[in-house]
């Protein structure tokens, strides 16, 4: 009969196989993320009355999960919000050693790629600023009897709704111009684009199946773990029935060997009276 032990490891597969069917219903939503970025994603979700989790993947990567019934609105609310934040490319990462030698002109993209991208990384950081792109254009090298082209750029804001940012174009200009080699503050163009803070699609309150699927779940789950409480006991009870069974029949020999013992003892007796 299986011992306090078997029991104990059969109570535990129940709790996690109970824990597993509660959390069937989870499904990712963005992986491979910082913990400042699922932190970030979490609280927003939170604040829109969505409920999400995080799950560590590994030492420097996270996974967010929400309920598959809230995916869509998930992703509606984070894309309004400008969330995950977009990955800017460093200086580094462009000009990293590959072995390889590149030529001028692949050599200039690269660097226009990357002063956008640092740029680009630098405006994000504006309060209210959802997203932010840089595209600049650099004069080619400069031809004989050619008049030299002068340097351009142009900057795309995305920002929060009732953030007003029309102010800081001035401050945009200047920062984007010094930052570029040959840009003129009057080359520079700064485009603002109103994002939405809220869903377009507002929350529809739960249909009555939607209503009846976390109240099912938490009925099978307790009546799962009801069902292997009693039948854990109920195997408890028979290997203690067993082992009186067998500590009885155990003892019956030793009484019957004293009882024939007795009947001679009194036989004896009787022969010497």
């Amino acid at each position: 009969m299986p011992g306090p032990d078997a029991c104990a490891r059969f109570r535990r597969l129940a709790m996690v196989g109970c824990l597993a069917a509660l959390s069937a219903c989870q499904t990712d939503l963005y992986t491979n993320l910082t913990e400042r970025d699922a932190n970030q994603i979490v609280a927003v979700l939170a604040s829109s009355g969505i409920s999400a989790s995080r799950v560590v993947t590994s030492p420097s990567e996270v996974t967010v999960q929400v309920h598959q019934d809230d995916f869509a609105r998930a992703i509606e609310v984070l894309d309004n919000r400008g969330l995950p934040r977009k990955s800017y490319a460093t200086l580094s990462d462009v000009f990293a050693g590959d072995g390889f030698v590149v030529s001028p002109v692949e050599e200039r993209a690269r660097l226009v790629f990357a002063i956008s991208e640092e740029l680009s990384h630098t405006l994000s950081e504006i309060d209210g600023v959802l997203s932010a792109r840089v595209h600049a254009v650099l004069p080619s090298e400069e031809v004989i009897g050619k008049p030299r082209e002068a340097a351009s750029a142009s900057v795309f804001l995305r920002h929060v709704e009732g953030t007003d940012l029309r102010d800081m174009v001035p401050e945009i200009k200047i920062l984007v111009a010094n930052s570029i080699e040959g840009l003129h503050y009057d080359n520079v163009s700064v485009f603002l684009v109103q994002g939405m803070a809220e869903p377009v699609t507002k929350p529809q309150p739960p249909g009555p199946a939607a209503k009846k699927t976390p109240a099912s779940l938490w009925a099978f789950a307790a009546t799962l773990i009801t069902v292997l409480f009693i039948g854990a006991t109920l195997l408890l009870r028979v290997r203690r029935k067993a082992d009186d069974g067998r500590s009885t029949g155990n003892a019956l020999p030793a009484q019957a060997h004293f009882g024939v013992i007795a009947e001679a003892r009194k036989t004896q007796e009787g022969v010497s009276g």
